[in-house]
């Protein structure tokens, strides 16, 4: 899940095994129960505490784009 995720980031300060579980969090969900946009901005998160910020903008975008598409039309 993806509090556990944020255990491993914001607990315990593990940013690479928090990556990994965030990347395969993310492979292995299809974004039916609404958590991609969390686990692309946790995964921001730990790319731009790591100092790489073009990826974590990237990550960011993407989680941006997830949360729009999931507002209602008007």
């Amino acid at each position: 899940t993806v509090l556990f995720g944020r255990y491993l980031l914001d607990v315990s300060g593990r940013n690479q095994e928090a990556l990994k579980y965030f990347h395969k969090l993310l492979r292995s969900t299809d974004n039916a129960d609404g958590t991609q946009p969390a686990i692309y901005e946790n995964i921001a998160r730990i790319y731009r505490a790591m100092g790489k910020y073009d990826r974590a903008i990237h990550y960011y975008r993407c989680a941006l784009l997830l949360y729009r598409r999931s507002l209602p039309q008007s």
